[in-house]
C-alpha cells in the first residue's frame, strides 16, 4: 500500500432535472395549492348556491376541456327547461348529435350516480358526466381529447366530486348539530310551556320563549278552539294585551288560514319557485310589518285535524337579531338560547319551527285538552257524589218545589205611588193691583174665608175720587145744557154721566174686594208670596192653591208591561217613605186610558182614594205600592218575565 495513490472520495451524484420534469413538478405543486384552495372556498359556502360559484370557478380556471359546461335537466314542478350552461365557450354552436350525445351521457350518469365516460361518435373526443350530489341538482359535462390528458381529466373531476361530496357532509353534519340543539332547546320550551296554568298563559309563554329561541324575531301564535273553524290569534311575543280589531290582528289571520290552508310551512321571501304559491297574505303582512324575513308554519295532528299557526318576523328595526341583553339571558334557561347569536335567517328559522311543530302541537292539544276537559271532570265529580239516597231526596225536593210553584197566589205589580189632593182651589188676583200684605205661606192650615193676603187700594181710591169729579162735573154739565134747551148735549152729557157712573161702581167694587180668602178649608199647597209684597199683580196671576186633607188621590204609576193585570177594584197596599211604619190599604178607583211619560218611562196613571183622618198625609208625599191582582200559580208570578223577555229575543 505504501506508496499507492489514496482513492478520492466519491463525490455525492446531483441529479439535475430535465426541463419537462421541472415544469411537471411546478405544475404538480400548482395544482395542489388550487386544490387545497377549492377545499378551503368550499368548506365556506354557506349554501348550494355559493358551492356552485366556487366550483364554476374552479373549473373555469383551471380544468382544460375542449368543452366545460352544467346540465340542467329539466323540472315540470318548478317550470325549468332542459339547458346545457358552458363554462369555456358558447354552447349554442355544438350541432344536435354532439347536443344529443351529451344529454345521454348527462342521464347515464344521473342514472348510475357516478362518473361516466364515453367515446363520442367524433373521432378522438371522449365525453365525461359526474352528476353532483344532492341537494346540488346539476350535471358536470367535460369534452376532452382521446389519449390527452384523459387520467388528468378523471383524476380533477374526481376531485370535484370528492369537494362536493365532503361539503354535503359537513353540511349535514352542521344540520344535525343544529337540530340537536334545536331538540334540547323544544325539550325546555315545552316544559315551561307545559307550566302554564291555562291555555292563554301557555301560548304567551310560547310565544316569548319562540322569541329567544330565534333570535328575538316577533312571534305571532294562532290557535283554533276545538271544533272551531277560524284560527285567532291568541298570543305576540313581548305583548301581554291584543287589540282585536286592528290591522295587525287582521292581517295575521289571514296568515293563519293561508298556512292552514297550504298544510306546509313557508317563508317570504320565497327562497324557490317551488313555494311561492299560496303567500299572498304572508306578502301584505310582510309589508305593513316592513319585514325583512317571515317564516309560517302550521300546527297539525296526526289525523290532519288543526291546531294553530306559529309566524316569525324578523323586522328591519330588529337589533342585532340574534342578541339578547343580560336580562334576558338571565330568565332564559340554557338550552333555550339562539341557535346562533348571528342573525338567524329565514331558512334557519323555518328549520327550527318546522323541528319544533310536532312538540308544540302535542303541548298545545293536552292544555286545549284540559281546558275543555273541566266541564267533564266537574261532571265526573257530580256522578260520584250522586248517590242513590241522594238521588231520592233532590227528586223529592224537586217535586216539593213544583208542588210550590203550583200553588195560587195574587200576583202583585210593585209601582212607585204619589200623593195627591182630591180637590185643588187656586186664589188668583181678581184686577190689576200691587201685593200689599200676605199672611199664609205654603204648609199652613187655612179655614174657609180665611185672609190669606190684601192687595194695594191706594191706586184704586185714587182713581176713583178722580172718577168721582168727574162724574159730578158731567151732572153739572147736563143741567146746565138742560136749562139752555139744549138737549142733544144734555143727551151727551147723560151718556157720559152713566159711563163715569159705572166705572165709579167697579172702583168702589174692587176697593170692597183687597181681601183675598180661602174659598174652602184645607192646607195651602202653594203660593210663597212674603217676600214679594209689593210687587204688581196682573188679572188671573195665581196667588195661592188650596187643598182639602180630609181625603187624598193615590196616583199609583202603573209599568206598560203590567197594565194588562190591573183593573178598577183591585186593592193596594201602599206605604210611604215619610211613613214606613204604615201600610195604607185603598182600592183603585179608575185607570187613565192614556199612557203618560215620567222620568223617561212609558206609564199609566191609576187613581185610588183614602182617608186622612188623622192628618198626617200631605200631597206630594212618595211610596210605594203593591197592587193585589188576581190569582196566579207561584211559578207564574217568578218567572213570567223573564221568559217573555228571552222568548222576545229568541224570536218565539
Amino acid at each position: 500500500m505504501q506508496g499507492s495513490v489514496p482513492n478520492s472520495p466519491v463525490a455525492q451524484r446531483i441529479v439535475i432535472p430535465s426541463t419537462g420534469q421541472a415544469f411537471g413538478a411546478i405544475r404538480n405543486r400548482a395544482a395542489d395549492e388550487a386544490w387545497r384552495q377549492l377545499r378551503s372556498r368550499s368548506l365556506q359556502a354557506a349554501s348550494v348556491a355559493e358551492l356552485s360559484a366556487v366550483l364554476t370557478t374552479y373549473l373555469s380556471n383551471h380544468v382544460s376541456a375542449v368543452l366545460t359546461a352544467w346540465y340542467h335537466p329539466a323540472d315540470p314542478a318548478t317550470g325549468q327547461t332542459e339547458r346545457i350552461e358552458s363554462l369555456n365557450c358558447p354552447a349554442d354552436g355544438l350541432d344536435a348529435t354532439l347536443r344529443q350525445e351529451l344529454k345521454t351521457t348527462a342521464e347515464a350518469a344521473y342514472q348510475a350516480g357516478q362518473l361516466v365516460t364515453r367515446t363520442s361518435s367524433r373521432p378522438r373526443i371522449q365525453l365525461l358526466a359526474a352528476p353532483l350530489p344532492a341537494p346540488m341538482t346539476p350535471c358536470l359535462l367535460l369534452l376532452g381529447e382521446t389519449g390527452r390528458g384523459e387520467v388528468d381529466l378523471c383524476g380533477q373531476v374526481a376531485q370535484l366530486l370528492s369537494v362536493a361530496h365532503e361539503w354535503v357532509a359537513v353540511s349535514q353534519l352542521k344540520a344535525s348539530q343544529e337540530e340537536t340543539q334545536a331538540i334540547a332547546a323544544i325539550a325546555e320550551l315545552v316544559a315551561a310551556v307545559q307550566q302554564a296554568d291555562d291555555v292563554d298563559k301557555a301560548c304567551q309563554r310560547m310565544a316569548d320563549e319562540l322569541s329567544r329561541c330565534l333570535g328575538g324575531a316577533d312571534i305571532y301564535l294562532g290557535l283554533q278552539a276545538a271544533g272551531g273553524t277560524d284560527c285567532r290569534l291568541n298570543a305576540v311575543s313581548g305583548r301581554k294585551q291584543i287589540d282585536r280589531y286592528c290591522d295587525e290582528t287582521r292581517l295575521a289571520e289571514s296568515v293563519f288560514l293561508e298556512s292552514l290552508t297550504r298544510r306546509s310551512s313557508a317563508i317570504w321571501p320565497a327562497a324557490s319557485d317551488r313555494n311561492r304559491h299560496a303567500l299572498l297574505a304572508h306578502q301584505q303582512f310582510a309589508e305593513f310589518l316592513s319585514g325583512t324575513a317571515m317564516v309560517s308554519v302550521p300546527l297539525l295532528r296526526d289525523d290532519g285535524t288543526r291546531v294553530g299557526c306559529v309566524i316569525a318576523v324578523h323586522t328591519a328595526s330588529d337589533p342585532a337579531h340574534g342578541t339578547l341583553d343580560s336580562a334576558d339571558n338571565a330568565m332564559t334557561p340554557a338550552a333555550i338560547t339562539p341557535l346562533d347569536r348571528t342573525p338567524l335567517s329565514a331558512e334557519a328559522m323555518e328549520r327550527f319551527l318546522r323541528t319544533a311543530a310536532f312538540g308544540l302541537t302535542g303541548c298545545l292539544s293536552v292544555i286545549q285538552k284540559l281546558a275543555d276537559s273541566r266541564w267533564l271532570t266537574v261532571r265526573q265529580t257530580l256522578r260520584r257524589w250522586m248517590t242513590r239516597r241522594r238521588k231520592q231526596a233532590i227528586a223529592t225536593t224537586i217535586l216539593i218545589l213544583c208542588a210550590v210553584m203550583c200553588l195560587p197566589v195574587r200576583y202583585k205589580v210593585s209601582c212607585d205611588a204619589e200623593l195627591q189632593p182630591v180637590a185643588r182651589r187656586f186664589v188668583a188676583a181678581p184686577f190689576d193691583a200691587s201685593l200689599e200684605e200676605c199672611f199664609v205661606e205654603p204648609g199652613d192650615t187655612v179655614d174657609a174665608d180665611q185672609l190669606l193676603a190684601r192687595m194695594d187700594g191706594r191706586e184704586i181710591r185714587w182713581e176713583l175720587a178722580g172718577v168721582q169729579a168727574d162724574l159730578n162735573r158731567a151732572v153739572k154739565q147736563r143741567n146746565t145744557h138742560m136749562n139752555n134747551h139744549e138737549f142733544g148735549e144734555a143727551e151727551i152729557a147723560r151718556f157720559e154721566i152713566e159711563r163715569l157712573q159705572s166705572r165709579a161702581d167697579l172702583l168702589t167694587d174692587r176697593t170692597e174686594h183687597l181681601e183675598l180668602r180661602s174659598p174652602i178649608s184645607g192646607i195651602v199647597v202653594s203660593g210663597d208670596h212674603r217676600e214679594a209684597e209689593g210687587v204688581p199683580l196682573k188679572t188671573g196671576d195665581s196667588l195661592f192653591e188650596v187643598a182639602p186633607l180630609d181625603r187624598m188621590i193615590i196616583e199609583v204609576a202603573i209599568p206598560e208591561e203590567d197594565i194588562r193585570h190591573v183593573h178598577s177594584g183591585q186593592p193596594v197596599h201602599l206605604q210611604l217613605e215619610a211613613l214606613p211604619e204604615t201600610i195604607v190599604e185603598a182600592e183603585i178607583l179608575r185607570v187613565h186610558p192614556r199612557a203618560e211619560l215620567r222620568e223617561n218611562e212609558n206609564i199609566f196613571i191609576a187613581e185610588a182614594e183614602v182617608a186622612n183622618s188623622n192628618g198626617q198625609l200631605r200631597p206630594g208625599m212618595k211610596g210605594d205600592v203593591r197592587v193585589l191582582t188576581s190569582r196566579r200559580p207561584l211559578g207564574w208570578n217568578l218567572f213570567h218575565k223573564p221568559v217573555a223577555h228571552l222568548m222576545g229575543r229568541l224570536g218565539w
